[in-house]
C-alpha cells in the first residue's frame, strides 16, 4: 500500500453515460493501492445530467471532491480548477472515459502539452511511461479539427515564451 496522498482529477463534460462506472473503478483501485486519496471531479458546464450522477456517487464515495460551474470553459480551465483544488503529493489527470485505464498510469503522470512545458521550464523532472490506450467509441475527439486546434495551441505556447 502506497503512503503518498494522491489526487485523481477527472475532467467531465456531458459524461452522464460513463462517469458512474469511472468513479467506481477509480475508487476501487485507489482503495486497494493507496492509504489516502481524493477524487476530484471537475464538471466543465455539462448540459446533461452529469451533475446528478456525480452528486449521487458522492453519497457512496466519500473521497469525491466536486467542482462545477455553469459555462463550458474548456479542458484547460477545468484542468486548472482541478489542480488548484488538489491537495495530493501526486496529482493525476484522467478523462472520464478512462481511455488510459487507471491501472496503467498510476505511477506516471498525464499532463497536457502546456503543463509539460511549464513543468520543464520550472526545472521539474518529466518521466515518460508506457501506457495502454483504449479508444472509447463515445469519444468526442474529432481528429482533423482537434489536430489543427492542438497545433495552434502549441504554437501559442511557443510564442508565449518570447514575451
Amino acid at each position: 500500500m502506497r503512503k503518498e496522498f494522491i489526487s485523481v482529477i477527472i475532467l467531465a463534460y456531458n459524461e452522464s453515460k460513463r462517469i458512474r462506472p469511472t468513479l467506481c473503478r477509480i475508487d476501487d483501485y485507489l482503495r486497494d493501492h493507496f492509504e489516502d486519496f481524493e477524487i476530484i471531479v471537475v464538471n466543465d458546464g455539462s448540459s446533461d445530467n452529469t451533475e446528478d450522477i456525480v452528486l449521487e456517487a458522492c453519497k457512496k464515495i466519500t473521497s469525491i471532491k466536486y467542482i462545477t460551474y455553469q459555462l463550458n470553459r474548456g479542458k484547460g480551465y477545468a484542468l486548472r480548477q482541478g489542480v488548484l483544488n488538489s491537495t495530493g503529493d501526486i496529482v493525476l489527470i484522467s478523462d472520464a472515459d478512462l481511455s488510459t485505464p487507471i491501472e496503467e498510469y498510476i505511477d506516471g503522470f498525464a499532463y497536457d502539452v502546456e503543463i509539460l512545458y511549464i513543468a520543464k521550464k520550472l526545472g521539474y523532472k518529466i518521466k515518460e511511461v508506457p501506457i495502454k490506450w483504449i479508444n472509447s467509441p463515445d469519444s468526442r475527439v474529432r481528429p482533423l479539427r482537434d489536430s489543427f486546434q492542438t497545433a495552434l495551441d502549441i504554437l501559442k505556447i511557443r510564442l508565449r515564451r518570447y514575451k
